[in-house]
């Protein structure tokens, strides 16, 4: 986050569409500048960004190619 409530992706610093949060989240405390998942629920909270917890990296998709006569699944 670089704007105070204002959630951006950090590859493209372009603003989040979807929102996913938790209870009462996010819940303004201070320097609470990342979202972290709820393994259980999907839901989100916030909490610094220097938290040690395991993190989702951004990859870019590879077209998919398949032979002739082939079907794309997945």
């Amino acid at each position: 986050m670089i704007t105070d409530g204002v959630w951006v992706w950090a590859s493209s610093m372009s603003p989040l569409s979807y929102f996913n949060w938790g209870p009462k989240e996010p819940n303004g405390q201070t320097n609470e500048d990342c979202i972290s998942v709820m393994h259980d629920s999907g839901t989100w909270y916030d909490l610094s960004c220097r938290a040690p917890l395991y993190y989702v990296c951004e990859r870019k998709t590879q077209p998919k190619i398949c032979t002739e006569g082939s079907t794309v699944i997945g």
